[in-house]
């Protein structure tokens, strides 16, 4: 989801935030800014990350519900008058997409060019393929 750059309510040189509903566990607990160093500094741009139960809920249900919920979430923990609408607002549905069904990579900060080549790698005869192991 991406906010308009001037209105940015979170600590930009904080990369992770937590939040722990205090009724369902796992709902929107990981929020990852990428509105600081290193990454996409004065985006405006910030994601969170469900999964299990709670991954198959969003993708379920209407896209505009989710974004509600997620908002719901960030004002709970910034106050309601500190979190503006978003510019933009956009998710993968991976366990629908018949190319990945679930399954993604998420490269930390840091991360090599040799490490990423370790990873594709063959194994004498087995080779591995996929959307992590392209360039």
């Amino acid at each position: 989801m991406q906010f308009p750059p001037d209105q940015v309510f979170w600590d930009t040189d904080t990369q992770f935030f937590l939040y722990a509903d205090p009724l369902e566990r796992g709902y929107y607990p990981v929020f990852q800014s990428l509105d600081g160093p290193g990454f996409l500094p004065g985006s405006g741009i910030m994601f969170v990350t469900v999964v299990q139960d709670q991954s198959y809920r969003a993708e379920a249900q209407d896209e505009e519900i989710t974004k509600q919920q997620i908002l719901q979430v960030l004002r709970n923990m910034y106050g309601p008058e500190n979190v503006p609408v978003p510019t933009a607002f956009m998710f993968p549905k991976w366990s629908l997409e018949p190319w990945t069904f679930g399954s993604y990579s998420n490269w930390p900060q840091g991360t090599t060019l040799e490490q990423h080549q370790n990873l594709r790698a063959n194994l004498g005869r087995l080779y591995f393929a996929g959307e992590a192991t392209s360039t």
